[in-house]
């Protein structure tokens, strides 16, 4: 199937009644640095289903976007709406438990061991889950992207980068999320 034959039923926005099978909407969003502007009047949709890429050279947004996305960066004008929903409403941490996201240089806890920054949503919040069960999750996640269960109580020093981007990828699909962003997976 592709993307375009979604056979997910539309759903109603929230601000317009319209019917929309977008899971994201991006409207004129504008942000910016100082007097530096980074995406003025961005629009973007994305279907259930569908997987987009961005691809731009430094400093033209692309992280930005996906930090706006996320409620990480307020975007200066424009609005942002997942299933419909703005997602500056509502109940924050409901709303991050369907996102994974990869970072760039996989951005782990130094200070925690790599079983503790997989299941790192699965310790706290809406997803919190007892420890041992956490753990275990961790473990069969980081089976999944090709690492060995001892790998579970080293530090993020003890490993590689190859071995640090795995770890990233597998905290970002610890909660089996419905949408994950891959900010520079292959770098």
């Amino acid at each position: 199937m592709t993307p375009s034959q979604s056979v997910t039923p539309a759903k109603e926005t929230a601000a317009t009644g319209e019917k929309s099978d977008n899971v994201l909407s991006v409207r004129d969003i504008t942000v910016g640095f100082g007097s530096k502007i980074i995406l003025q009047d961005l629009d973007l949709d994305v279907r259930r289903g569908e997987v987009l890429g961005f691809v731009g050279g430094s400093g033209t947004g692309k992280s930005v976007t996906l930090k706006c996305v996320l409620g990480l960066i307020e975007p200066d004008a424009g609005q942002i709406l997942v299933d419909g929903q703005d997602v500056h409403k509502g109940d924050r941490d409901a709303f991050l438990a369907r996102f994974g996201m990869l970072f760039q240089g996989a951005a782990l806890f130094d200070s925690l061991p790599v079983w503790q920054n997989v299941a790192f949503r699965l310790l706290r919040g809406s997803l919190k889950k007892p420890k041992r069960e956490a753990r275990e999750i961790a473990i069969e996640k980081l089976r999944r992207v090709g690492l060995t269960p001892d790998v579970a109580d080293a530090f993020p020093a003890e490993l590689s980068g190859g071995m640090q981007k795995r770890v990233g990828l597998a905290r970002a699909i610890a909660a089996d999320p419905e949408i994950i962003f891959f900010d520079e997976p292959t770098t």
